[in-house]
């Protein structure tokens, strides 16, 4: 379920949005990264699945993202979007079949698609 924060608690400039997900089933993933069209098998864990708080401007989209769940997560990039992303606690989550670590950018040129594993307490932006 996303939680769309009202008018009053929108923040930064003129035309950024602001806006937090709350995700707590696997159809729910479609909306976990802007950009891209998700799906989600759920693995394990329990509780929220994952939260989301995104910032959106005009041509360009910035989520910091926290996982609850153990989910393989993935799915197309749209046509003409690429994805970077610094993992910022990587936990036991892969990225196309590689053990992830803190620190890690990872970039998705347009046409790549997003296939990973996430794990409880995963933390990326």
């Amino acid at each position: 379920m996303a939680r769309h924060m009202p008018a009053a608690s929108r923040s930064g400039p003129a035309g950024v949005w602001r806006s937090v997900h709350e995700i707590a089933d696997p159809e729910q993933f479609g909306e976990a990264v802007a950009g891209a069209t998700l799906r989600a098998e759920f693995l394990g864990g329990s509780g929220l699945a994952a939260r989301i708080e995104r910032f959106i401007g005009t041509d360009w989209a910035m989520e910091f993202f926290e996982s609850g769940s153990k989910a393989r997560v993935c799915g197309p990039l749209l046509s003409g979007w690429a994805s970077f992303s610094l993992i910022l606690r990587a936990g036991e989550s892969r990225w196309y079949g590689t053990a992830a670590e803190d620190g890690w950018l990872l970039c998705n040129p347009p046409g790549t698609p997003i296939d990973g594993i996430i794990t409880p307490g995963f933390r990326g932006v």
